[in-house]
């Protein structure tokens, strides 16, 4: 019969193990600057290089733009480039919220429709040829009334 009585005591301790676990949070609200973001973002960069060469080569490629006090824009010219920035988001938010003590910062990104409308670079010789064409209409006259073809 002790052993109940031992056990109810146990169960009115208070669990030490759980309220040692549960530190307090602690929101970070540092204001942000530009030049702070850019610099903790080149940073990022930097550490990221040796390891995923394509990321390091989109995030400094643009600088990241501060669009109010907590979020951030960062344009990207195609989805391939912002699909690898969303996949790194994390770890990425994790340094930048760290390093500049905002707990708030937010990541948006956008794709550049200047960009995104650019004409294509022209690789087969068909290409260019064509790129050629609509750059001088009398190139076309001239493929025309010679009967030209490209291999």
């Amino acid at each position: 019969m002790n052993t109940g009585a031992a056990s109810a005591a146990n169960n009115n301790k208070p669990d030490t193990n759980t309220a040692q676990s549960e530190e307090p949070v602690v929101a970070l609200n540092q204001p942000v600057t530009p030049g702070a973001l850019i610099n903790v973002w080149n940073r990022y960069a930097a550490s990221i290089e040796k390891e995923n060469g394509r990321l390091f080569s989109i995030l400094t490629n643009q600088q990241p733009q501060l669009v109010d006090t907590k979020t951030i824009l960062y344009k990207l010219k195609n989805q391939l480039q912002e699909e690898e920035v969303i996949s790194a988001r994390n770890s990425l938010m994790l340094f930048l919220k760290t390093e500049l003590k905002n707990s708030s910062l937010e990541l948006k990104t956008e794709i550049d429709n200047d960009t995104a409308n650019q004409p294509q670079k022209a690789f087969t010789a068909a290409d260019k040829l064509q790129v050629m064409m609509q750059k001088n209409p009398a190139l076309a006259l001239l493929k025309q009334q010679f009967n030209l073809d490209i291999d």
